[in-house]
């Protein structure tokens, strides 16, 4: 899990009356970059520890007759029993959104915007309360440092509160990203040590992997680039851990 920060890397159907219960997986053709990135985002998916998307999944009308083609769906949603169905759809047509949403899918159409809701509404209630991250705070407060503030800020105020660890590392006066990784990670864990709480993710080593106590992260590809194998990890603000901030004038 260490590597993932230098961003150099390379890299049950549903049951609803309204879909086919034994749809088979479609021939349909992706384009190779797409299909790299929907892959991508499936692992991704699995890392947070939640099941892998249904790929080029068919979903069916009344009548059993296919309707449209999901580049990946989770027909049972991301959470079993607990979410609607979710899907992917990247490039596509109306007549495709139409019918997934008529189905009650919720879709997207950009890989961004589905991290942020499974950052934000899946993965969120497994982390603490608004209150408990606003007292520890409070309790950690005198051991924090001016960079240590400096980097929740700028996380805080940077465009969608996504932020990389090279800007963290430029916000708080780290000449290398590493030093703003490991000081981000320590703020993190002195509020999961209060609350007596361990995010579910470990590092190579096998240690908690701390800084997600704070937000999550994603790889995303760099604009402008000839090699898909360029991307950077970006850090998305947890939303609770936004408005202890606000709440407290830390920011």
């Amino acid at each position: 899990m260490n590597s993932l920060f230098a961003g150099d890397i390379p890299e049950a159907k549903a049951t609803d009356s309204v879909l086919e219960p034994e749809a088979e997986s479609s021939t349909a053709v992706v384009p190779l970059a797409e299909e790299r990135i929907l892959e991508e985002c499936n692992v991704w998916v699995q890392e947070q520890r939640l099941p892998m998307g249904e790929w080029m999944y068919e979903i069916a009308d009344s009548t059993r007759t296919v309707s449209a083609v999901l580049d990946l769906a989770w027909p049972n949603g991301l959470q079993s029993g607990k979410s609607q169905p979710v899907a992917l759809i990247i490039d596509a047509d109306q007549e495709i959104e139409e019918a997934a949403n008529r189905l009650g899918y919720r879709y997207f159409t950009d890989i961004d915007r589905f991290k942020s809701y499974v950052i934000q509404e899946v993965l969120a209630i497994q982390f603490p309360s608004l209150e408990d991250y606003k007292q520890a705070f409070i309790a950690i407060s005198s051991q924090l440092t001016d960079s240590h503030k400096l980097m929740l800020k700028a996380h805080y105020h940077a465009p969608g509160q996504i932020i990389t660890a090279t800007e963290l590392a430029e916000a708080a006066g780290y000449e290398y990203f590493g030093g703003a990784n490991l000081q981000y990670a320590r703020i993190a864990e002195l509020v999961a040590n209060y609350l007596n709480y361990s995010p579910r993710q470990y590092d190579d080593s096998g240690k908690p992997f701390w800084s997600l106590m704070l937000a999550s992260g994603y790889w995303k590809s760099l604009e402008d680039t000839e090699s898909a194998t360029q991307r950077e990890w970006q850090w998305q603000l947890r939303e609770r851990v936004s408005q202890a901030l606000e709440d407290l004038g830390w920011v």
